[in-house]
């Protein structure tokens, strides 16, 4: 059973990771069946929260007459609870409560058909597969506050049990976002330990309760709202035009040729002659004069 709980969490991972799930919140009962009912085990109530993937068959069948979902489902349901008074521990001898109870929570994975999505009530169909686990619970705890004093909790039973079964269920579809959930289950589970509360006595300061053994078959009932999600569609405000792009032209400025008129082509215009420019005569350079020579030194007596 521990390794099938992975493999359902991954599987019911994956299915979120497809586009548009929705997820739905429900209040849930649960009443004993077969053995289970014949022991006593009481009928509990509690919460249900489950996530859905999108329609996996949506590329195949069109329109949307059928879909087929695959997700997860977590249910917590308690089952019952005893409390006798007992005098507590204390300098003072403060009372107590003592309470014994029976819950249980189921982690499944869920496949889902749909029958008329896209109508204003959509029945379905589901099958499902994975554990629930059987808690048995005996709680002390002081009737007011109490400084130093810790109310304590211990676990008597706690049975892991492998479950399975079907539903049917109709969505009542208010707008694309919101739809009212109905559904009924048969979940046929293996055995598990837990305490008969309806035999709890007081014997001095402890409780004393009967536990049996037998099959957690349930029939379970709920009614909820679920909330589908939307891909969130971008738009670009701006556009770019192409490079490529043709200037268009206006109809109006084409001339239009009368029907049966010849085109007198127009002759070409003359070629300007071109007026050369003038160059400058270059200037005749004037020989520097030689420098005159120096005179002979005066000799010295």
């Amino acid at each position: 059973m521990k390794r099938i709980l992975p493999l359902i969490l991954m599987l019911s991972l994956g299915s979120l990771a497809k586009a548009q799930p929705y997820m739905g919140l429900h209040f849930i009962g649960a009443s004993p069946l077969n053995e289970l009912c014949d022991s006593t085990y009481r009928h509990g109530f509690g919460f249900a929260m489950e996530f859905m993937s999108n329609n996996l068959i949506r590329n195949v069948v069109r329109p949307n007459s059928l879909d087929f979902r695959i997700g997860g489902s977590m249910e917590f349901l308690a089952h019952g609870k005893e409390t006798r008074e007992i005098t507590l521990n204390t300098p003072a001898n403060d009372p107590g409560d003592y309470s014994v109870r029976n819950n249980h929570l189921g982690l499944l994975l869920v496949g889902r058909f749909t029958f008329l999505g896209e109508s204003r009530v959509s029945p379905y169909l589901d099958g499902f597969v994975g554990p629930r686990f059987f808690n048995t619970t005996e709680t002390i705890a002081p009737q007011r506050e109490i400084t130093g004093f810790e109310p304590s909790e211990t676990n008597i039973f706690n049975t892991s049990t492998f479950h399975y079964g079907v539903s049917a269920g109709l969505l009542f579809n208010l707008n694309k976002t919101f739809a009212i959930d109905t559904r009924v289950s048969y979940s046929d589970g293996t055995e598990a330990n837990w305490a008969v509360l309806n035999n709890v006595s007081l014997d001095g300061n402890y409780l004393k309760y009967p536990s049996t053994k037998t099959f957690t078959d349930l029939f379970i009932y709920r009614v909820g709202i679920t909330i589908r999600f939307h891909k969130s569609e971008r738009t670009s405000s701006t556009t770019t035009p192409s490079r490529n792009t043709t200037p268009r032209t206006n109809p109006s400025t084409i001339p239009v040729r009368p029907k049966g008129s010849t085109v007198t082509p127009k002759p070409a215009p003359a070629p300007r002659p071109s007026t050369p420019t003038p160059t400058p005569a270059p200037q005749p350079v004037e020989p520097k004069p030689s420098p005159k020579p120096l005179p002979p030194p005066t000799p010295q007596h």
